[in-house]
């Protein structure tokens, strides 16, 4: 399957929202903790980017992954707050495709992203992408941060 990654487009946050809900249903399974729903913070600001089935079917709700990236103040690197594949789109490339491509759009400056340390699956996909594990971000989590280095 061919997917086109773009920016989200009107009439599309609904779909967006539903992904980045299944995002947080999957982080609170793999931690065994509640999770905040991030699209409950959703903000305006945040850049949104989605792959899309190629030749989809028009009317149709196309999204199979989503990335959002959060931009912070002062020129600080942005981070990636979600990255979702829908189960039945992985393994074929679409996690790849997604991360390259914001890290291309928006990561000049560097990226970070918080991970859980029980998803090996995010852990190998972030390190093939350049970002280092890195501390905790408090004392005793089991999250662990990750960083890019800007260009």
């Amino acid at each position: 399957m061919r997917y086109a990654i773009d920016h989200e487009r009107d009439g599309e946050r609904e779909s967006v929202v539903s992904l980045i809900d299944d995002a947080s249903a999957e982080c609170a399974r793999i931690s065994g903790a509640p999770f905040v729903t991030p699209s409950a913070r959703l903000e305006a600001e945040n850049d949104v980017l989605v792959a899309r089935t190629e030749g989809g079917i028009p009317g149709a709700c196309p999204i199979h992954g989503v990335v959002v990236v959060r931009s912070r103040p002062g020129g600080e690197s942005p981070e990636l707050a979600v990255l979702y594949v829908c189960p039945e789109h992985r393994r074929g490339g679409l996690g790849d495709s997604l991360l390259s491509e914001a890290v291309r759009l928006f990561g000049s400056s560097g990226m970070w992203a918080v991970v859980h340390s029980a998803n090996m699956e995010a852990m190998d996909l972030f390190g093939r992408h350049g970002f280092v594990q890195g501390a905790p971000p408090r004392p005793g989590s089991r999250y662990r941060v990750w960083t890019r280095p800007g260009a």
